[in-house]
């Protein structure tokens, strides 16, 4: 009997210095990407941002331009949310503390299978001081 062995993550690879590429497994095919981004920012088409002030006034609108800006771009970015800056804060201590400084025994408690999962969480953070963004996604895949 042959044993499974265990799957190479990502931030491993990255962090050995080992690959100068992302590997092939990782690349998307560009027929499953969603809309080419770079023709859209070369004609001045910024990344969608959803206004959630609008939600109040209609929530219809607000799921619509959610759903525009997931099929066309794969991300959007949120404005007038209200989150207070201590808890955005905590929430990227709290991200970093565990893709930085939690062994990978550790992170490996909390994944799944990710070939039959409907969720997947993930942060990014960008530590480019030019550059005010943190990122903290969560893909919702369909069952059907």
């Amino acid at each position: 009997m042959e044993v499974a062995s265990r799957p190479i993550r990502v931030q491993s690879i990255a962090q050995s210095g080992a690959a100068p590429q992302v590997p092939p497994e990782y690349i998307q095919p560009p027929e499953t990407r969603p809309n080419n981004p770079t023709a859209r920012l070369a004609n001045n088409n910024p990344i969608p941002s959803i206004d959630l002030s609008s939600a109040v006034r209609d929530a219809n609108f607000l799921c619509t331009e959610i759903s525009v800006a997931c099929r066309e771009w794969g991300t959007f970015r949120v404005t007038n949310h209200d989150a207070p800056p201590k808890l955005l804060d905590e929430i990227r201590c709290m991200g970093r503390t565990f893709f930085e400084a939690c062994p990978m025994d550790e992170k490996l408690r909390y994944s799944c299978d990710t070939s039959g999962a409907a969720t997947e969480v993930g942060t990014a953070i960008i530590a480019d001081s030019s550059c005010n963004s943190d990122e903290i996604g969560l893909r919702i895949v369909r069952s059907c």
